[in-house]
């Protein structure tokens, strides 16, 4: 055998693993197209979430309630159902009504905002706690839910900002037709 001094021998190790090398333009390829596949995607989905208002509120009978209508004028039409339930014309009416129990957060309700079809905000001009909040939720949902039967969701906001959701399952008795 022939005899190799240490310092002359030079060991080569075979892998068995492919080495692959990409250049830094190509990973900015592969980058840039991963990118536009991600926003092509995300564009298909925001695009098949954002249904008409038609094609969202069908009710069980077959009829359309908020058809054509935007997320404002379903909140108008809303607002207008609770006023007309309490027999007043406005909130401010509402607010210094003799007859309207004292002590009822109701009559701090200034105002409804739409959010979608379906999904109403209810501003009330009072730091209420949650309860009191889901209280008027449930007052409002129990007045006007049978008659708006895409009404999901009540969303009652007091002076503090905070949002406190009511769903139309909360309300026993307000079920759809």
């Amino acid at each position: 055998m022939p005899q190799h001094d240490k310092d002359e021998v030079n060991i080569t190790r075979i892998s068995s693993q492919p080495q692959v090398q990409v250049s830094q333009k190509g990973a900015y390829v592969v980058i840039a197209v991963v990118v536009i596949v991600l926003i092509v995607i995300i564009g298909a989905i925001a695009s098949g979430v954002s249904k008409t208002s038609e094609e969202l509120n069908v009710n069980t009978n077959g009829t359309n309630q908020a058809k054509g209508l935007t997320a404002e004028e379903y909140a108008q039409k809303a607002e207008k159902a609770y006023l007309e339930g309490w027999g007043f014309s406005s909130f401010g009416e509402m607010a210094i009504d003799p007859d309207m129990p004292v002590g009822s957060d109701v009559r701090y309700i200034s105002g409804f905002e739409g959010i979608s079809v379906g999904t109403v905000r209810v501003y009330v001009q009072k730091d209420i706690t949650k309860e009191e909040a889901k209280s008027v939720g449930k007052n409002v949902m129990g007045m006007i839910g049978m008659e708006m039967e895409d009404l999901d969701f009540v969303v009652v906001r007091g002076i503090d900002g905070l949002d406190v959701n009511v769903s139309r399952s909360d309300v026993p008795g307000v079920t759809k037709r």
